[in-house]
């Protein structure tokens, strides 16, 4: 399943033409009842969404990271401020991520099966900078990483 994610993200990324470059995609799984999402409303926020209030009878999560290339990441890491093209990046690479998210989502639906996503951006309470649903911390959960290292 995920070699068939990833297929469907760089078909994304090719079709949208943007200028940002970007390295192999990660994709990442995992069970919807594993023990770390009920974690999440300890360490994240209290109301963190579990992925059965997302979608009611979830089985699985899947979540997915696009790595900038090497040469933004460096050229962002010059500056004390986000550069131009760091930033014009971000705004390219969210909407990559909603529609690679939209194509996931009717990859399952032909298959049968339900799927849901949640914005990649602008998702959380304005007023206490918190979300219902984190994706860095989802990420983890999938393998996708880890904090303070």
């Amino acid at each position: 399943m995920k070699q068939t994610i990833t297929d469907i993200i760089n078909e994304t990324i090719h079709k949208s033409r943007c200028r940002t470059q970007f390295r192999e995609p990660l994709t990442g799984c995992a069970p919807a009842e594993d023990p770390l999402f009920y974690r999440l409303r300890e360490v994240a926020h209290p109301g963190h969404l579990l992925p059965g209030e997302m979608l009611p009878g979830a089985r699985t999560v899947v979540s997915f990271f696009l790595p900038f290339n090497t040469k933004l990441v460096e050229k962002n890491r010059k500056h004390s401020y986000v550069s131009r093209e760091w930033a014009e990046a971000y705004v390219e690479a969210n909407q990559l991520i909603k529609n690679a998210c939209e194509e996931i989502c009717r990859y399952f639906a032909d298959m049968g099966f339900n799927a849901v996503y949640e914005q990649p951006t602008h998702n959380f309470d304005s007023r206490h900078l918190l979300s219902t649903w984190s994706h860095k911390h989802i990420a983890y959960v999938c393998g996708l990483g880890s904090f303070g290292r």
